[in-house]
């Protein structure tokens, strides 16, 4: 038997939107009341709550959301505990990583999980973007160049941008996304995990051309994961 713990935050209004994008509206086209069934609308950034960013976010003719090779978003998965060690405004560096891998645990072709506590925290205070942790520059290029299949963060992947995108900004989206390496943002639940070594499934809405979607982000645990590494 295996056990299933859902990484994914409600999408609802308590989330704090990315600065310039649009906050998630619900409304209704059809009610119970007056039609006999309920239908609804949603607008929101494809970028809200607990989502996967495709390459073509911040890479000019990669793949977009739709065309992202599903085997990056299920697979064997390691979580590298950073709790206590990493804070609002600092950058993960590679010995933060290292130090909380599991004893032996390898990264190539694996998910890897960055554990920080910060979405428990935050995820529901309008600080969530401006103040959080991102990844060292270097600490991309080194994820890069240890083969992972896509990193999953509770947190944003980069440091908010003092006034708005500009060229050049996100070191971490430009490397991972430029090598093709999917990122799975803003999970959440991690402390029900009972193990550091799981199956990770994401699955992002299918948007034709969309460069990210929210997703569903699940854990299955008890699973043989060297039979699952090895298809």
């Amino acid at each position: 038997m295996y056990r299933v713990v859902d990484l994914t935050y409600t999408l609802d209004q308590r989330q704090a939107a990315i600065a310039g994008h649009p906050r998630l509206q619900v409304t209704a086209i059809h009610t119970l009341a007056e039609h006999g069934r309920s239908n609804m609308a949603i607008t929101c950034s494809l970028h809200q709550g607990t989502h996967v960013d495709a390459p073509s976010h911040f890479a000019e003719g990669r793949a977009s959301i739709d065309a992202v090779p599903l085997d990056r978003l299920v697979g064997p998965a390691v979580l590298a505990d950073l709790r206590g060690r990493v804070g609002p405004g600092s950058l993960v560096q590679v010995a933060d990583i290292q130090a909380g891998m599991p004893p032996g645990a390898a990264l190539r072709a694996k998910i890897l999980v960055l554990y920080t506590g910060w979405s428990a925290a935050h995820f529901h205070q309008p600080d969530y973007y401006e103040t959080s942790p991102g990844l060292h520059a270097e600490t991309a290029a080194w994820l890069v160049q240890q083969g992972i299949r896509a990193l999953a963060l509770d947190m944003p992947t980069d440091l908010a941008t003092p006034g708005g995108p500009r060229h050049g900004d996100a070191p971490g989206h430009r490397t991972l996304l430029g090598a093709g390496i999917p990122l799975i943002e803003h999970i959440g639940y991690l402390d029900q995990l009972r193990t550091r070594e799981f199956l990770l499934v994401a699955a992002p809405m299918k948007v034709g051309g969309g460069d990210g979607a929210p997703a569903r982000v699940l854990a299955l645990e008890g699973l043989p994961l060297a039979e699952v590494a090895a298809t």
